[in-house]
């Protein structure tokens, strides 16, 4: 997917598969810009803490020492919706 996120190749975060949203906890996928460090995005906070939440939700925290810059696209849907991501 070009032009979607930050004019770049969307690429999948690892470990970024739950969001919290509306006081509910849902399984998701999140995707941002492989290239956004070296266009030296700024670094998404929003994101990073989503992000670290749900790597704590799975018991890892942020091992990686990772972190997210740009636009971040966060997708949630029902069942099926998520099945064919």
């Amino acid at each position: 997917m070009k032009d979607g996120i930050s004019g770049g190749y969307a690429d999948l975060v690892p470990g970024f598969r739950t969001i919290g949203y509306a006081g509910v906890v849902m399984d998701c996928c999140a995707f941002c810009d492989e290239d956004g460090k070296r266009k030296q995005l700024h670094i998404n906070e929003l994101a990073n803490d989503a992000w670290d939440q749900a790597l704590r939700r799975t018991g890892m925290g942020n091992a990686m020492g990772d972190y997210l810059v740009g636009q971040v696209a966060v997708v949630f849907g029902d069942r099926e919706f998520m099945e064919n991501l």
